[in-house]
């Protein structure tokens, strides 16, 4: 028998959109699988906490949107919020590349004081949405009452009676019809647009198409020129010009008549000269890894995106939309192909909250302070350098809870998490003076290592914080300006052994921190067929951070010629290597425990045979 939570309408599931405690009961449930699905991308505990952080505020903050009707529909939408959060943060270059060296923490199992700390910050978010939606009905039965008001207005008066009523037919007369009849009837909801342009294709009603064509608006004008195309066997193309409609030939394929979509506002407003983004699926698997980008279309002055060049073999489409004016997408939409086709498919794009605040010392005197929106160090899109005034401005945030961190010369660092939402006072950041975090970096030996860099990797649970210096000709280093509290810092240099997340206090004596000499693994690599002999190879280190999935390194890839290789291992974790040559079947390395004493692998690679 199929687990009923998986194969039918879970109740708990049904409950999660409008009850906290539904929702509180799932994240409890699946915290630990969202924690080890960013794990696997990002390779740090630390920053794997924050990621799984933002996952279920945003979820929380979201919910409204959630159709799922499963458990598993429901861990599969945390799951496409991780991955496109994850591959958000890793388009930064250097991001990306200090994950591919970090080495996961040697605790792998969740923190249950994280877990419970996030609690209130779900909370928070999920309030928010409760007020978005509760905004949304008001906007709705305010609507409804005045439409019932101008139907009663409208009303048609009745013909009047021609004879004179006996008194005892003006008593049968006096009572009034029932309003509640009369309302009833103004109720009844009209056949929508498109209904009424589908049913006059059902009909054949080609006249009627027509004159939508030439004076219905926009949309109504191409929805009418797609149905006409199918009628008449035409090339739309010729259509759209028949209505006097733009049909340049890169925008339309005659193959395939165009699909698209509406971009609007919470007021149902249309957007123009949003950004569409269109990845095409040719599965039934609707993860957008395995998507396939389209391209990406803007919007005209109905908020309308028409795409001309849609495969006839998608089995469906993911859409996002971005605006300078609202609040970016988090996740992609799913579109069906039938709403692709008749433009049926809207996306709604919300204002956020501008949030003003300033930056001052205990004087309060005004600091042009650097003031980071998010719990990663980002673009500039999320930085901002305070003014003369010490003022800063962010616009389009998401309600719900965001952190904010404020950084200047000479003083700590301050981080604030704040509420988010409409009419919320200035964000006030008041700056002291700085403390100091001295230390030496040796080796094994004792002797100092010049150049070695020292960086912050995270501070009270955000990677914001933005420091990072080089050991002098002593091995020393030093920060003027740290907190006062525990900071975790990585330290590197090429030839030793990586140090992650050591923590450093402004109060403690000044810090020794030893490198040691890396991991060396070498072998032979040879063909099991001598007459074809391996020329050159290229060998990938890959790590497992989750203790059961491997993360190849494909950016440290190194490629040798000859028989022989040796590699430098950086990272304290397990490890094994994967290795490619021409003509040859890939092959990989047993797997490696940095507790290993000798650190050595011969391979001999199977040549690829040729079919007959």
């Amino acid at each position: 028998m199929a687990n009923t939570s998986e194969a039918e309408r879970d109740p708990l599931v049904t409950l999660v959109s409008a009850d906290s405690s539904a929702f509180l009961l799932l994240y409890d449930i699946y915290y630990e699988k969202i924690f080890y699905h960013c794990l696997t991308g990002l390779h740090s505990k630390q920053i794997t906490e924050d990621m799984t952080s933002v996952v279920f505020v945003q979820a929380a903050r979201n919910i409204r949107r959630f159709r799922g009707r499963t458990r598993t529909d429901f861990v599969n939408w945390l799951s496409a919020i991780a991955t496109d959060q994850i591959n958000r943060s890793l388009k930064d270059k250097e991001f990306a590349e200090l994950v591919s060296k970090i080495a996961v923490d040697t605790a792998l199992t969740p923190d249950a004081g994280h877990e419970d700390k996030l609690r209130a910050k779900i909370l928070a978010a999920f309030d928010s949405a409760d007020k978005n939606i509760s905004r949304i009905f008001l906007y709705s039965a305010i609507a409804a009452v005045i439409l019932i008001a101008i139907g009663i207005l409208l009303r048609p008066a009745k013909t009047p009676i021609q004879q004179i009523a006996t008194p005892q037919q003006q008593k049968k007369t006096v009572t009034p019809p029932s309003p509640i009849i009369e309302i009833k009837s103004y109720q009844e909801i009209p056949k929508s647009r498109l209904e009424i342009i589908e049913q006059l294709a059902d009909e054949d009603n080609i006249p009627e198409l027509l004159k939508i064509l030439k004076e219905g608006d926009s949309t109504a004008r191409l929805l009418a020129a797609k149905f006409l195309a199918e009628l008449t066997d035409s090339n739309i193309a010729d259509i759209l010009k028949l209505g006097g409609l733009p049909s340049p030939v890169s925008d339309i394929n005659t193959a395939q008549p165009a699909v698209g979509g509406v971009v609007k506002n919470q007021e149902l407003e249309p957007i123009k000269d949003a950004e569409v983004k269109v990845l095409v699926n040719f599965s039934n698997n609707t993860e957008t890894s395995n998507n396939k980008l389209l391209g990406v279309f803007k919007t005209d002055a109905n908020g309308i995106w028409r795409c001309g060049n849609f495969p006839k073999n998608a089995a469906g489409a993911s859409i996002t939309a971005a605006h300078p004016n609202y609040v970016p997408m988090e996740i992609y939409q799913q579109a069906a192909i039938e709403q692709l086709k008749n433009f049926s498919f809207e996306t709604i794009l919300e204002r956020g909250v501008t949030v003003i605040g300033r930056t001052v010392d205990r004087q309060q005197n005004p600091l042009q302070a650097t003031i980071i929106r998010g719990p990663f160090e980002s673009g500039s899109e999320n930085s901002q350098i305070c003014d003369a005034d010490g003022w800063f401005r962010f616009d389009n945030v998401m309600p719900g809870v965001e952190v904010f961190t404020a950084q200047y010369a000479g003083a700590k660092p301050q981080v604030l998490p704040v509420e988010i939402k409409a009419d919320m006072p200035p964000v006030i950041f008041t700056l002291e003076a700085g403390s100091t975090i001295r230390g030496r970096v040796v080796d094994i030996n004792d002797s100092p290592i010049e150049n070695t860099s020292v960086k912050v990797s995270s501070w009270q649970g955000v990677n914001s914080l933005n420091f990072e210096t080089k050991t002098d000709a002593n091995g020393y280093f030093e920060w003027l300006d740290a907190p006062e509290d525990e900071v975790l810092f990585d330290i590197q240099k090429n030839g030793y052994m990586s140090v992650r997340k050591f923590a450093m206090k402004s109060e403690d004596d000044d810090y020794v921190i030893t490198l040691l000499l890396p991991f060396v693994i070498n072998g032979n690599v040879t063909s099991s067929e001598a007459d074809k002999p391996v020329e050159t190879f290229k060998i990938t280190p890959g790590y497992y951070f989750d203790n059961v999935n491997i993360s190849w390194q494909e950016s440290i890839s190194s490629t040798f010629s000859g028989n022989t290789y040796e590699l430098t291992i950086t990272e304290p974790i397990d490890f094994q290597l994967k290795l490619q040559a021409d003509g040859f079947e890939p092959a990989e390395s047993p797997i490696f425990s940095p507790d290993q004493d000798i650190f050595s692998y011969d391979f001999v690679l199977d040549p690829i045979k040729t079919q007959p």
